[in-house]
């Protein structure tokens, strides 16, 4: 169950993410949780692009520490972030929105942004 609280920090902190944000957390939806030398490669960015985005995600609750584990591109122990988990069960819960037409309510299923 998705609390309120989640609800709004959703749909108020997502619309707001720059466009460097937005990428490095659709780098992390849906996937395995990911160290920052991770992200960098997937995007092909420096690490040094990444870091700041990361923490920005943090601070704006939207991204997560999933604790310690060896990096794939570094080899050492390193945190790896993963999307919230109120976040992605937000976006994944689709609503219905009913649109008139013509005069005539049509009914569609609709995702936050």
């Amino acid at each position: 169950m998705i609390r309120d609280t989640s609800r709004e920090a959703y749909k108020g902190v997502i619309p707001l993410l720059n466009d460097r944000q937005a990428e490095v957390f659709a780098s992390l939806e849906g996937a395995r949780p990911m160290t920052n030398a991770e992200i960098a490669l997937k995007l092909g960015w420096t690490i040094n692009r990444v870091t700041p985005r990361v923490l920005e995600l943090r601070t704006a609750g939207v991204v997560k520490d999933f604790g310690k584990r060896a990096c794939s591109v570094t080899g050492r122990k390193a945190y790896i972030w993963a999307a919230a988990e109120h976040v992605v069960k937000e976006k994944l819960e689709p609503t219905v929105e009913y649109v008139e037409i013509d005069g005539v309510m049509h009914a569609r299923v609709a995702r936050p942004l």
